[in-house]
């Protein structure tokens, strides 16, 4: 789903859950670090529906990780790091 392609299988199984990710979490979401810039609903945190709160939270760490192999994917391997105090 985070990847932007269209997967049949995964509509079939969670396209009731679809709602939430794509009209609740993306819109409140930091795109870098999955953090939540604001709430879904107006109030703070505590005044937020429960099982709604308990779904995007869900939401945010499957973001995250989805946002840690992407970003392992691009880092380089460790023997191509210059070594610390070597000029």
């Amino acid at each position: 789903m985070f990847n932007g392609h269209f997967n049949t299988e995964l509509y079939k199984e969670y396209g009731r859950w679809l709602c939430y990710i794509t009209d609740i979490f993306m819109p409140i979401c930091d795109s870098e670090t999955g953090d939540f810039r604001t709430m879904p609903f107006s109030g703070p945190v505590t005044d937020q529906p429960y099982m709604t709160m308990q779904i995007i939270r869900l939401v945010q760490m499957n973001y995250r990780k989805h946002l840690d192999e992407k970003m392992k994917k691009i880092r380089p391997s460790g023997g191509n790091r210059p070594k610390a105090g070597r000029i």
